[in-house]
C-alpha cells in the first residue's frame, strides 16, 4: 500500500541544498520534520547518489529515542536511515566500476544513517548494482534485513532438509527473508506469526505456522537446529530445552539481560547463542542481487510513505505489526 502526501508538489532547493528528513533531539517520532540541509559532497573514494528511496529499520528509530545514545552521543543535526536505493549522479576523483546515471542500492552504518534525504554519499565499496526488475522501493527494502537473515543462517551453513528452523517474526523485514534463505536450503521452517500473516509466510516458504496470540512460540517442536528471533521476544534459557543436539539460539534485538545470557553462553560448552550485529558488505550485497533477479527471493514491502511523512513511517515501523518493510520515497 502506497500512502500518499496531502502536499506533494515539488519543492525548489537550492542547487548546494537537499530536502531531508531530520531530528536535532532525541525523541518520538514527531521530532523528524524535513528541513534543509547542505548538500554532501563526495570524497575521492566516494558516489553521491541522488536516493531514490530508503526504508525504515528498528535501529533507525531506537537511534532517535536516544536508546543508542551511548554510542551516537548528541550529534545534532541526525538523518535517519540505513539502506537506499536511487543513481549515482556524481563521482569523488578515484571513480571505479560504475558510470553517472548508474542505478545502484546499498547499506550504509546504522550509527550513521542519512539515506532519508534527497542525496547521500555513499563510499564506493559499499555499492552494488541495483537488481534489474526492482522498483527502487522494493531494492530499498532489501539491504540491512537480507543481509542480517543471510548472516543468521550462516551461523549454521549445514542446514538442510534434514534441519528444522524455527523464525519468530517471520512475517517482518528479517523474518521475511530468513524463511526464504531457510526454504531454498531445503529446512523445515516454522514460522511465527499472526493469523492474518498466515498465508504471507506460507507463500515465503513455511511448511507450519504458529500463530503467537493463540498458542506459545515454542509448544509445537522441541527439536530445533536454529531459532531465529527477529523480534526480541524470546528468552535464550526459555528457548534452549527446544534446540536439537548442536542446534543454535540466534537473536537480532537483544535487550540487556540477553547480553548478560550471551556472556554466559560464550563461557558455556555449548555456545549455543548468538547474536546477530550486521555490517555493510557489497559482496553479499552482490550475492543477493542475483538471487533477486534470478526470482530466487523477493523483498516483501508494507507500505510506502512519501518524505513528508516520515514520522508517519516511523511509527508504523515501531507499532510491531508490519508485513515485510516501511519504505519512504524521496
Amino acid at each position: 500500500m502506497k500512502v500518499r502526501s496531502l502536499n506533494e508538489q515539488s519543492h525548489m532547493v537550492p542547487d548546494d541544498a537537499m530536502r531531508a528528513a531530520v531530528y536535532r533531539r532525541y525523541g518520538p517520532a514527531e521530532v523528524l520534520t524535513v528541513d534543509e540541509l547542505p548538500r554532501p559532497k563526495p570524497d575521492p573514494l566516494e558516489a553521491l547518489v541522488r536516493v531514490r528511496a530508503a526504508s525504515v529499520n528498528p535501529i533507525d528509530w531506537k537511534i532517535r529515542r536516544g536508546d543508542l545514545k551511548i554510542l551516537t552521543r548528541r550529534q545534532f543535526p541526525r538523518v535517519p536511515g540505513a539502506d537506499l536505493s536511487g543513481e549515482i549522479v556524481e563521482f569523488g576523483s578515484a571513480a571505479v566500476r560504475f558510470e553517472i546515471g548508474d542505478e545502484v542500492f546499498a547499506m550504509v552504518p546504522p550509527l550513521e544513517g542519512g539515506c532519508f534525504a534527497e542525496y547521500r554519499t555513499v563510499p564506493l565499496n559499499l555499492l552494488a548494482r541495483k537488481p534489474a526488475g526492482l522498483s527502487h522501493s522494493q531494492a530499498a527494502a532489501v539491504p540491512l534485513t537480507a543481509l542480517t537473515a543471510r548472516r543468521a543462517l550462516a551461523l549454521k551453513p549445514e542446514l538442510g532438509p534434514a534441519s528444522t528452523v524455527l523464525i519468530n517474526g517471520a512475517s517482518g523485514g528479517v523474518g521475511s527473508f530468513a524463511v526464504q534463505l531457510a526454504a531454498r536450503a531445503g529446512s523445515m521452517v516454522v514460522a511465527v506469526s499472526s493469523e492474518r500473516n498466515r498465508d504471507l509466510v506460507r507463500d515465503l516458504g513455511a511448511g507450519e505456522v504458529i500463530d503467537y496470540t493463540r498458542e506459545p512460540v515454542l509448544s509445537r517442536f522441541d527439536r530445533y537446529d536454529l531459532i531465529l528471533d527477529a523480534v526480541g521476544s524470546l528468552r535464550y534459557r526459555v528457548a534452549r530445552p527446544c534446540l536439537a543436539p548442536g542446534g543454535l539460539f540466534v537473536t537480532l534485538l537483544p535487550e540487556p539481560r540477553k547480553y548478560l545470557e550471551r556472556i554466559a553462553a560464550v563461557f558455556s560448552r555449548s555456545r549455543r547463542m548468538r547474536i546477530i550485529i550486521v555490517e555493510p558488505s557489497r559482496e553479499e550485497l552482490e550475492r543477493l542481487s542475483a538471487q533477486l533477479e534470478r526470482g530466487e527471493l523477493r523483498p516483501v514491502v508494507d507500505t510506502v510513505y512519501p518524505l513528508e511523512q516520515s514520522a508517519a513511517a516511523h511509527q508504523h515501523s515501531e507499532s510491531g505489526r508490519t508485513r515485510g518493510k516501511i519504505v519512504v520515497e524521496i
